[in-house]
């Protein structure tokens, strides 16, 4: 086994520990931080790999979850993909609730993000349960909008700011390759599967304010952090 495939391996499990219920928070928190840490290191070494081996040890894949079918969750889910350079997309609904959650991309990448925007939002949708009774309220589902917003502006930040770090070593074109090509093989590979897209309705919904600001300050204590093009992992604020 290789030292890339030895990486994948120990991400997984901690993962796996991210997005075990029956683990503490404290123990989900720090298995999240250990991926992410270990990840960092492994996107790092893989970037001066040749792109032949690389597809070879990272392969493009496809994963599916089912999971809360809110359209701030897949707000959520879309703008944790796009930090990963995958893509998300929603497949058919299960029930009222929950549906089928789709991620394209690099294996370690896809994992990754299909887990932690699961993660994000079971902690979002508990924490709307504790000061709202239910998660299916008007104020409760006011407060998980509001932090699904924040969570998109905080990752724009942060792609923006990736963005800036490599300018500032010249090589901007690089990382603008990367995430073009990545964004290209991932839309050919759903196309490859012959799945259509869907569209998300746009719908107007009334938003109880207080809790709408409630839950965007309740997104910044969210441990959400990055590894892409970095030494070490980079707080969203």
């Amino acid at each position: 086994m290789t030292t890339e495939e030895k990486i994948l391996v120990k991400v997984r499990k901690m993962l796996e520990l991210a997005n075990n219920e029956a683990a503490t928070e404290a123990e989900r928190d720090n298995a999240l931080q250990m991926a992410h840490d270990l990840l960092a290191k492994y996107e790092l070494d893989m970037e001066d790999v040749p792109l032949t081996l690389r597809d070879a040890e990272d392969p493009r894949v496809h994963l599916m979850m089912d999971g809360w079918n809110a359209p701030y969750a897949k707000s959520i889910r879309d703008s944790v993909a796009k930090l990963f350079r995958c893509k998300y997309y929603f497949g058919r609904k299960i029930n009222g609730t929950r549906g089928e959650h789709h991620f394209v991309g690099r294996e370690s990448a896809a994992t990754t993000a299909m887990y932690m925007s699961d993660w994000i939002i079971k902690t979002l949708i508990r924490e709307a349960d504790r000061l709202y009774k239910h998660r299916l309220t008007p104020p409760a589902r006011s407060f998980c909008v509001g932090a699904a917003n924040r969570l998109y502006h905080r990752i724009d930040q942060i792609v923006a700011a990736s963005q800036r770090d490599i300018t500032n070593t010249g090589s901007a074109l690089v990382l603008y390759d990367i995430a073009k090509r990545e964004a290209e093989a991932n839309l050919v590979f759903i196309q490859e599967m012959g799945t259509k897209l869907l569209k998300s309705k746009t719908r107007q919904t009334t938003v109880r304010t207080e809790a709408f600001e409630r839950g965007k300050a309740y997104a910044d204590t969210i441990n959400l952090t990055t590894q892409i093009h970095a030494n070490k992992p980079k707080e969203l604020k």
